[in-house]
Order: structure tokens, then sequence, then C-alpha cells
């Protein structure tokens, strides 16, 4: 932050009374003043009194050549710089040749131009500083004003020579320049008065106020530039919406003084040296700041820093930011939008840095292809309500992830329109694109850019629904990889999408009628229990027929009398609607399959695909304190996509079920057997151990089976 002092100190421009310019430090004159001997000796002595005061003399003879008699006259002048506050320059000049006494001052188009003062000789004086005196050709007499002009220029040097194109003429004459020895004879010097103005502002002025249109000088030796709060007195609003400042190759930066009111940034397309705004901001404790735009500019209209260097800018205050605004800004490290800002198409597009832009703002505001072709920018984003991944309607699920970041990256597309595709990272705590993929957002956002349809490949992660039809008739998307998070998948999501070959889910979600196209080949990917170096988990879906991989068991469960029966399902194949429990050496792998499961074996176990209140007697499997096994279960709803007993026997009040790890029987409150305990043997419904085979007729149970004994 700077404090008022230091602004003051680096004020860049003080060019007009009442007028703030915009100019690198820069010498004007503010002062002229003629003398007039009829002795060159003493002439040159009047000189150096001045100079020893101050002033410059132009070392040229204003009356050369009119003869002997005729005086010696010079014009000398004092300089200050447009730093200096409290210095008024000189903007014009007027040459008058109308003779008789010379007024002290006239009114020329509404300024009041002053009798330049003079100092010499009694007839010198006389003639109030006559460029002809004692050389008897017309009455020439020269007037200054420090009036302001619509373009607001200021006198840097003057200059006089024989070069008759670009001099001032008489009377207001710009197109002719006018002999200063005129009337003197054909032998008398020509003499021409050149000034050389470095020009300011062009604007357009009302009611106290203005509008900056436009900029004339030489521009090109500005390395920073200060922006008026005033001009003439007036206000400045703002900038034309045609002005730019491609004239000032060499500008690095720009300073809006805190008095500024202007609330959008004027151009800065193609100045390949700019790389800093400083601003006032009224937020944090206020005061001024490097690079940051101030809080009263809101918008940052399209290409407006398109090939600068810009490296580092706070954006506080704006609102919206046009199409390509930053295009080609290839050294972006840090750039900061503080506000819900709107930003257009293509804002960072064909950008080679590697940096950062921080966005406080909801992802609707953001059109999908804001980050094309910047592969290596990261975006960040920090507000706090935003709806993370598709929805519905309220976002419920979303605000544990409301201060989550996401980082955006090109995709390819052979032939077509490159599409940028966005997903969230658990990893590395950003939402983070890969090749292909799709934008998740939200149903709205969908709506809007249902044009985005030639994507191949969609990647999700932590994204907890997809509505109904949301992907449906994407027909150029191939494969799917719906990764953790996902709980729900609406009928027809991926309806119509001919080209697609395959959809991997991690997790077990609710899956909606036609939500896949038939021949897709569906594959879930488990997560289950560790017990004894096993996976064991139950499993249940509505939605189709799934068959396990070949390193995954299947079975099924009964309940007969006080003991548990697993029954193995020999094609590994799960029907739809049909509860199991899962086996395996590593998470289960299961794939969607048109064939039905021949097993027939009856079973107990029941499946559900919601978050289910479940009755006072279930018994959910977990390996809990007494190992592997089925355990009371005393919580509100078992989890969706799993299963759970019901027992109701006279043993219901029990805590525990437990089984051998092959399939086979135990009572209820026995624990776990020992696999040589169950191997072989039989025994009664009441899960009591024979001696061996049994000799009276009736049903019992041998290696988990049931047989009947006749």
């Amino acid at each position: 932050m700077r404090t008022k002092m230091l602004r003051a100190a680096m004020t860049l421009a003080v060019m007009l009374m009442a007028t703030v310019s915009a100019w690198a430090e820069t010498m004007f004159i503010t002062d002229v003043m003629l003398i007039g001997k009829n002795n060159n000796t003493e002439a040159n002595a009047l000189k150096e009194q001045y100079v020893a005061q101050g002033w410059t003399a132009i070392e040229k003879d204003l009356n050369d050549g009119c003869g002997s008699k005729s005086d010696y006259i010079y014009l000398l002048y004092k300089q200050a710089s447009n730093i200096n506050e409290k210095a008024t320059f000189i903007t014009d000049f007027y040459i008058s040749d109308a003779s008789g006494t010379a007024p002290d001052s006239r009114t020329i188009d509404g300024r009041t131009y002053q009798l330049v003062p003079y100092d010499g000789d009694s007839h010198f004086k006389s003639k109030k500083g006559d460029l002809n005196s004692n050389a008897g050709g017309d009455d020439i007499h020269l007037y200054y004003t420090k009036a302001s002009f619509g373009d607001h220029n200021g006198v840097k040097s003057i200059t006089f020579n024989s070069t008759k194109n670009g001099a001032l003429g008489k009377n207001g004459d710009t197109e002719t320049g006018y002999d200063l020895n005129s009337g003197c004879g054909s032998s008398s010097d020509d003499i021409y008065m050149h000034v050389n103005k470095s020009k300011g502002w062009i604007i357009d002025m009302g009611a106290g106020k203005c509008i900056i249109t436009g900029y004339e000088g030489l521009t090109l030796e500005y390395t920073s530039i200060e922006i008026p709060t005033k001009i003439d007195g007036a206000t400045v609003l703002n900038f034309s919406s045609d002005f730019s400042f491609s004239e000032f190759k060499n500008l690095e930066e720009m300073t809006f003084p805190e008095e500024s009111v202007i609330d959008y940034m004027p151009s800065v397309q193609g100045l390949t040296k700019f790389k800093k705004v400083v601003g006032y901001v009224n937020r944090f404790g206020g005061g001024m700041s490097d690079n940051a735009l101030p809080t009263t500019i809101t918008n940052v209209p399209a290409y407006t820093f398109v090939g600068t260097a810009i490296e580092d800018l706070s954006m506080l205050g704006v609102s919206y930011i046009g199409t390509g605004a930053f295009e080609g800004c290839n050294r972006i490290n840090d750039i900061f939008i503080g506000n819900s800002a709107e930003i257009k198409s293509r804002a960072f597009a064909n950008s080679s840095s590697s940096g950062t832009v921080n966005y406080d703002g909801p992802l609707s505001n953001l059109t999908p292809d804001i980050y094309q072709y910047s592969p290596n920018l990261t975006f960040k984003i920090s507000y706090k309500r935003q709806y993370l991944g598709w929805c519905g309607g309220n976002g419920s699920n979303t605000d544990n992830l409301s201060w989550l970041c996401w980082t955006l990256e090109e995709t390819e597309s052979s032939g077509r329109h490159i599409y940028m595709h966005l997903t969230i990272s658990s990893a590395n705590n950003k939402w983070q694109t890969n090749p292909k993929e799709q934008v998740i957002k939200t149903s709205t956002w969908k709506k809007q850019v249902s044009q985005y349809n030639h994507i191949s490949s969609l990647t999700t992660e932590h994204v907890y629904a997809l509505g109904a039809n949301e992907f449906k008739d994407y027909t150029d998307l191939e494969t799917v990889e719906l990764k953790d998070g996902i709980t729900s998948i609406g009928a027809s999501a991926f309806g119509g999408c001919t080209a697609l070959t395959s959809a991997t889910i991690t997790g077990n979600p609710s899956i909606g009628e036609d939500a896949f196209p038939s021949g897709t080949t569906l594959t879930l990917n488990l997560s289950a229990n560790d017990a004894e170096g096993e996976k064991w988990m139950t499993f249940y879906n509505d939605y189709a027929n799934f068959q396990a991989d070949a390193s995954t068991k299947v079975y099924k469960a009964t309940v007969s009398g006080t003991g548990l029966v697993l029954t193995e399902v020999e094609d590994r194949i799960v029907n739809a609607g049909t509860a199991v429990i899962l086996r395996s050496g590593s998470d289960p792998v299961m794939t969607r399959t048109a064939t039905a499961s021949n097993d027939t074996h009856s079973n107990d176990l029941v499946g559900t695909m919601t978050a289910t209140v479940t009755p006072a007697n279930a018994y959910t499997l977990a390996n809990g304190s007494q190992g592997l096994g089925f355990y009371h279960f005393t919580g509100s709803n078992v989890a969706a996509g799993k299963a759970y007993l019901i027992y109701s026997g006279a043993s219901a009040a029990r805590s525990y079920i437990g089984f051998n790890e092959t399939t086979g029987i135990v009572k209820m409150d026995d624990g776990r057997r020992k696999k040589e305990d169950v191997d072989g043997a039989w025994y009664d419904l009441d899960g009591r151990k024979l001696q061996g085979e049994p000799k009276d007729k009736g049903l019992y149970i041998k290696d988990g089976n049931k047989v009947v004994v006749k």
C-alpha cells in the first residue's frame, strides 16, 4: 500500500492549471520574455543577467539581417518538469501584425492571450516588444496563453529558423508560416517561429464531466502513465469505447489515482512491455496497491490485455471480463478475480503461461471454452456456495466440497471444435481435466450448452448423481468412467449413445431404466472389507444381471433354525434384484451380462438400492469384534447397494451370526468354526454336529447343503 504523500510524489504530469495529464517526466515551458537593445554588447549583457536568474536564451537575433539600426532582439524562456504540480505550462502562441499600440491581452476563440513581457531600451519598451523594433517593418507582437485546449498540449521547446513549413502563422493562421522580419526588406533573414508541443488527452466535455476519446502527441517515449481524475476541472468519467493506448509502444505501467471514478479498463492491447496496473483498492483497509485494478473498475472489455506482459493482477471489483480479454498473455503468474464475475469465451486463450487464475464466482458464470488453448494455466475456484458436479436442482450434497479448487486443461477432438472438460480430483484437492473429458457442472449448464455433445469420453470424480437424459444422444461418446462418489444414474442418462462401447463405474449406484445402451460393456469396480487376507462384501443391484470376475466367489445365504447356510453360485452371475455375498482375493469386479444365472438355491438375503430404514431384527455383514460375520444392525439405514439378513427365530436377540470361510453352517452363538470341523460333517437343523451320517429320516446339513435322508 502507498500513502497519499508517496502517491503525490509519483504523479507523472501536471500540464495545465487544474489539469492532470498523463506524461512521463518532461520539461515544459512556463514563461517567456523578449529583450531588445540597439547595441549588441548591451543586449548580451542583459541576456546574461536574466540567465543568472534561471532563464534560457535562444541565441537567434530576431532582427537578423534588418540593418545596423535595428534592435537586437532575443527570446528567453523558463522551464519546469511536469512532475512539479505547482507549475503551469504555456499551451499556445499567437502572432499579431496589427499596427498601432498593441493591447496587453487578446481574446482568441474564448481564450485569453497575454502579450509576452519585454525589457531593454526605452524605444523597445515603448513599442511593447515589437519584433521589428527599429527595423522599419511590420508591427509584430507575440502573445501566449496557458489556457487549456481539447488536445491539452504543452509547449516543450521553441525554435527560430528559415523553414516556413510548419511555422506559426499570423493572426491564428495554421496553414502558412509568418516571417518575423516581414516588411524589413529583401536583405533581411527569413525568420520563422516553430513550437514543439507534447499533446495530451482529447475529451468530450459537458456539465462538469468528461470522457477521454483520444490522445495526441509523442507517445512512444512514455513508460508509465497516470490516468487523470480531472481535465479542465471536469471529472473524468471514462474512456470512450474505441479508445486505445496502442501507440504507447514502450508503456510498462498505468496508475489510477484514489479519486478516479472510471469503471472500465481502457485497452492496452498489443503493448508487449505492459505489465503493471496500480490502483486504489477500497477493501481490506484500502490504499494504493501494485498490480491491482481500482475497485471502481467493474468491466474489462474484450481483448483489453491481449499480448501484454501482464504477470500479476487483482480485480476485486470486476463483474465482467470480455471475450479474449487476456488472450496471448504468456507471462501470467497470478490473476485474482475477487467477484462473481461473468467471464466470456476465450478470456485466457492461447496462453503458454503455467500461472494461476483464482476465481471467486460460480461455474455458471464461465463459458465452457474459457480455458481453451491454455493447457498450462491452473484455474482455482473459492466460491463458497459452488454447486460441484451433477447435483440436480438443489445441490444439497455439495456443501462439503465448497472450497475445492479446479484445474482446467486442453482436450482434443479430431477435426472438430475443441472442448474443455472438467472433473474433480480427490488426490490433489483440485478439479482437474484429462483429454476428451466432458465438463461436469449442473443441469442448468448442460441445457445451455447442449451443442457440446461431440466428446468421445467422459470422466467424473465426486459427482453424486447424473439425472435422467443428461447425456442422451451424445452419439460421439465412446467411453465413460464414473469414479468414486456416484450414487445414482438417471433413466436414459446415456440413452441413444450409439458409439458407447464401455462404461466403468467405481461403486454400485442405483441405475435407472435404459441408462446405458444394451451393447455397452458396463463394469462395476467395488470396494470390499478386508478379513484375514480376503475381501468380503454384500452386493445388490436391480438394474441388470452382473457376473463377478473369475477370482470372486458368489454366495447366497439362508437361515435355517439357529444356523446360517452359505451356498456358492457356480456361474458367478447375480440376477437383477438378487442379493448375494461376494468373496475375493481383491476388490470384486462385476460386469453386466445378458445371461441369467441357472442357480436355484433359496436365499434369505434382502437387498436395497436406497439407504433403507431396516427392521430391528436385521443383521449386516461386518468384520467386527468376533471376526467376519453378520452382526445385529443397530443403525438406522442400511447403505444402498448392500444386503442384510432378517432373523426372527427364538434367538433373535443374539448379536452375531458367524460362518466359516468355506460354505458351511454354524450356530448363531458358536462363533466361527474351524474348517476341519465343517468339511464332511453332518448337522441337524439346530446346528448340532452329529457323530456320523444320520440314520433317521429328515432334513440335515452336510458341507453347507441341505440333504434329505429318506
